[in-house]
């Protein structure tokens, strides 16, 4: 998985090979969910949705309490197909992470954007600002301000603390 986590990174950006990687992993350990993750990007990206949906019906029977593949799959398709992003971005955030995975915060960002590139600015300002909210310093701060002063009336009945 190591192996695979390095053909993923910004530098390498080696999915075919991340995905092969990934399937040695899976065939060792199938109870281990960074494979399903690793796979559930690669089918995201290559938009293959009958492979997408079927890693991710795997991965929710192997390792049930972890839904980072559907995390991995929705950040893949934010800019690609944000609908089907802002799906696999609620399942991720219909349980609570796992450690070691991403948080909360993170995934209300990633949704924020989904819902933003689907022409739902509200929508993603409440889902900015709850990641702000879980986590003061997320990434989401720019985006949150960014759409905020593009929609200032709108927007500040949502900004403002109740």
């Amino acid at each position: 998985m190591a192996l695979a986590q390095y053909y993923l990174e910004d530098g390498q950006g080696n999915l075919s090979a991340a995905a092969a990687q990934a399937r040695i992993a899976l065939d060792l350990d199938p109870g281990r969910v960074a494979a399903y993750a690793v796979l559930a990007a690669h089918y995201a990206q290559r938009a293959e949705w009958r492979e997408l949906e079927s890693i991710l019906e795997a991965a929710r029977r192997a390792v049930p309490d972890d839904a980072v593949p559907y995390y991995r799959a929705g950040e893949r398709l934010l800019a690609a197909d944000p609908g089907r992003a802002e799906r696999y971005l609620r399942v991720y955030l219909a349980q609570e992470p796992e450690g070691n995975q991403p948080s909360a915060a993170d995934a209300h960002w990633k949704l924020g954007l989904a819902l933003e590139a689907q022409g739902r600015a509200g929508d993603a300002l409440v889902e900015l600002k709850e990641s702000i909210r879980l986590n003061p310093e997320s990434k989401a701060v720019p985006d949150f301000k960014r759409l905020h002063s593009s929609r200032p009336a709108a927007a500040s009945s949502i900004a403002r603390p109740k």
